[in-house]
């Protein structure tokens, strides 16, 4: 499958192949989320410091966008946002 088949999916065609027919924690398809994550952070008027695809239980890719503490009081509330078929888990970096 390619981005373009992808987001021309329903919500619930999205759903259904990422979650019975990918299998995430093998990497499947990794590049579907990969090319949602970049548009995404591409579009935004946030300022996006990293993005990276995660693997939320139960075997859903989500996508991880990093942002500063400052801004993340800003984000809505994990999982909760949803962008090309890819729900968005914002997060900050934790301190080194």
């Amino acid at each position: 499958m390619h981005y373009d088949d992808w987001i021309n999916l329903s919500n619930e065609e999205q759903d259904r192949i990422k979650l019975h027919v990918w299998d995430a924690y093998k990497r499947e398809n990794i590049a579907i989320p990969f090319m949602a994550l970049a548009c995404f952070i591409a579009q935004s008027e946030r300022s996006i410091l990293d993005g990276a695809i995660g693997t939320y239980h139960g075997g859903e890719y989500v996508l991880h966008l990093y942002v500063s503490a400052a801004e993340l009081k800003y984000c809505p509330q994990p999982l909760t946002e949803r962008f090309e078929g890819f729900r968005i888990y914002w997060m900050t970096r934790p301190p080194r």
